[in-house]
């Protein structure tokens, strides 16, 4: 093998000496055009299979479409649910917690010095964020139904407005321990 590569490379020159004749070029491409003749057809078989192929795209994205935003009007009509609508162990726990944040709200209006108008600011602001999960916890248990998961969460709920509303009356009564 290497006889024949350094044949090769001794003798380059004499390789690259001849040329095809005159024309060779020219007979070569009509010989190609003549054998395989370029038409340019667009055959109406192909074109109804793609337009086919388009509309049953657009079909069932349309109908994917169309479920997705019926899930989603679904999910926006489904009803909060309270503890007291799954049983009355839950009834009692939540008239538990609603009756001692009523408790705790009417021992902040008994603290004269704490301004109303400011109190219902802070007090809203506190509750806010609060009552938005909560509101939440209800959607998601009217939509799953009796998900202990869920239900736990709002107990927890309850628990953090009550611990909530124990800071702030003890802080008060920091500032001023007279009035309790």
């Amino acid at each position: 093998m290497r006889n024949y590569s350094q044949f090769i490379n001794e003798n380059k020159e004499s390789f690259d000496s001849f040329e095809p004749d005159e024309g060779h070029f020219r007979r070569f491409m009509n010989r190609i055009s003549i054998e395989n003749p370029r038409e340019i057809k667009f055959p109406i078989n192909e074109f109804v299979k793609i337009a086919a192929i388009f509309i049953f795209i657009f079909g069932v994205s349309l109908i994917f479409i169309t479920n997705i935003k019926e899930n989603a009007d679904n999910l926006s009509e489904i009803q909060e649910i309270c503890l007291s609508d799954i049983s009355d162990y839950y009834e009692e726990i939540e008239v538990f917690y609603c009756s001692k944040i009523e408790q705790k709200l009417k021992v902040l209006t008994k603290i004269s010095y704490f301004d109303s108008k400011i109190k219902n600011e802070f007090l809203s602001k506190e509750f806010q964020e609060i009552e938005t999960s909560y509101s939440e916890l209800q959607k998601e248990l009217g939509a799953n139904g009796d998900d202990s998961r869920i239900i736990e969460a709002m107990i927890r709920n309850y628990q953090i407005k009550t611990e909530l509303l124990d800071k702030i009356i003890n802080e008060l009564n920091n500032i001023n321990p007279k009035i309790l």
